[in-house]
Parts: structure tokens; C-alpha cells; sequence
């Protein structure tokens, strides 16, 4: 199963629904007409049919009731079993989708904008190096200072040049024999510049 698009399917849900958040907001979207539904289970359909996952739900809420609830495709392939609206997931790496909404509603609320440097909000994150040159041999490597400041779109859209060990060899060896996290290690790339 692809993990991968049932979190994204999961963020969609969370976003949809978490982000109703003021009676103007929820005056904008509080039905989904035949037609409404009909395309999102189209494209929930399509998912299935591009091979993107077997099987995908979607929930769409207001602040008081569903307003879409759709399912397509495999619950089971194996015992080929159609996947239902009420299927639980095993879904992880879920704290991005939640803190997005968070910021989202402190964008919406004027207590922060999307463009503003990170380290408005968070300590060392004012003089951002990226690597120039790295030697996987050994470990070691060049920087030079980052052309712009990390924003926080960079952070929500994955291009703020910070990488993960468990996907990055980069910085999987750049922490193997040291004890920082991923976010006290150069940048891989310019804030803006390369989705990771």
C-alpha cells in the first residue's frame, strides 16, 4: 500500500477539514453539490486507476456535518475486497499535516505570513550555511552562506534545504558519528531553490 499518497490523501482531509475555521470560511464551503462529488470521486477513482494507491477514502466536513465521504478502489487486493468509507489506515509521519494547519490558522488569524524568515520564530536559524562541496568518502565538506533566509513556505513546502537522513545519503552521512538532528547540519541546498 502507498503510504505515501494516503498521507497526502490524509493531509488533503485535515486541511479540508481544519481549515474551516471562521463563519466566513465556513460560509464558503458548507455543501458539496452532485457535481462537486462527482469529481472528487472521479479523482479519487483516477488515483486508482494511475496505480497511485489501491485504495483511497476522503472525508470532507464543515463545522457541523459531512459534507463528502467517498471511497475507491482495495480495501484488500489479495481477497478482493472494495475499500469502504469506515477502513482504518495505518498512517504515519502525521505532525506535518496537523502543524501546517496550525500555521495556517496563524496565517489566517494575522499572526504570522507565510513569507517570513524562520528565524522570526525559532533560534539558530539566522546565519543558514548550504553545502558546496561534499566528500562521501569521509564525511567532509565545504559551505558557503545561504543566498536567502529559510521562510516559513520553504518549511511548509519541503524546500527550505533541510533533508532527512532516512531518505537523504547526504545527511544520513553527515550524522553518523555526531549527535545533531537533521536541522543543525548544512543545508542542502539554497532555502527555496530544490524540494527534499
Amino acid at each position: 500500500m502507498s503510504w505515501l499518497v494516503i498521507g497526502r490523501a490524509a493531509c488533503l482531509v485535515v486541511a479540508l477539514s481544519a481549515g474551516i475555521t471562521s463563519p466566513r470560511a465556513a460560509a464558503i464551503v458548507s455543501t458539496i453539490d452532485d457535481e462537486g462529488a462527482a469529481a472528487i470521486s472521479k479523482q479519487l477513482a483516477a488515483a486508482v486507476d494511475r496505480g497511485d494507491t489501491p485504495g483511497v477514502v476522503a472525508l470532507v466536513v464543515d463545522r457541523e456535518r459531512v459534507i463528502y465521504e467517498g471511497a475507491a478502489g482495495k480495501l484488500d487486493r489479495s481477497r478482493d475486497l472494495a475499500m469502504t468509507t469506515d477502513a482504518i489506515f495505518q498512517i504515519a509521519s502525521m505532525t506535518k499535516p496537523v502543524t501546517s494547519v496550525a500555521i495556517m490558522m496563524l496565517v489566517e488569524a494575522g499572526k504570522l505570513r507565510l513569507d517570513d524568515p524562520v528565524s522570526n520564530y525559532l533560534d539558530g536559524f539566522d546565519h543558514l550555511q548550504v553545502i558546496a562541496s561534499f566528500n562521501d568518502a569521509d564525511g567532509t565538506y565545504q559551505t558557503r552562506p545561504a543566498k536567502r533566509a529559510m521562510t516559513i513556505r520553504h518549511l511548509l513546502t519541503h524546500t527550505s534545504g533541510l533533508g532527512y537522513a532516512f531518505s537523504n545519503p547526504v545527511v544520513a552521512r553527515l550524522q553518523r558519528g555526531n549527535q545533531k538532528a537533521e536541522w543543525e547540519l548544512p543545508l542542502l541546498n539554497d532555502p527555496g531553490e530544490k524540494w527534499n
